[in-house]
């Protein structure tokens, strides 16, 4: 698109950011654009598909402008404990396509 070409409602695409917290281990298989895991724990590691994340840490597979993903992501703690283990996960989703 060129710099003098006009951006109309059918160019754009509408989205919202689901947010969600997990105090146990989850697997997640969702169409969505854009997925970012973060490791809220205290001192418990989560494990996402093979990828350990430390207390404070983040995983992210972002997309780019129309497009989605439907990856499957096994999440695991460290541990068992469920006031220790939290894990917030924000999911961009379009809301011109339906959930599974």
């Amino acid at each position: 698109m060129s710099a003098q070409q006009k951006i109309t409602k059918n160019d754009l695409i509408s989205y919202y950011i689901e947010q969600r917290l997990f105090n146990a281990n989850f697997t997640l298989f969702e169409l969505v654009n854009d997925i970012t895991i973060i490791n809220q724990s205290a001192t418990a590691t989560l494990t996402v598909n093979n990828v350990v994340l430390v207390a404070g840490q983040q995983f992210n597979s972002g997309g780019n402008y129309g497009e989605y993903n439907q990856q499957q992501y096994n999440c695991h703690f460290s541990t068992v404990d469920p006031v220790n283990n939290q894990a917030l996960v924000l999911l961009k989703r379009y809301n011109q396509i339906l959930k599974q």
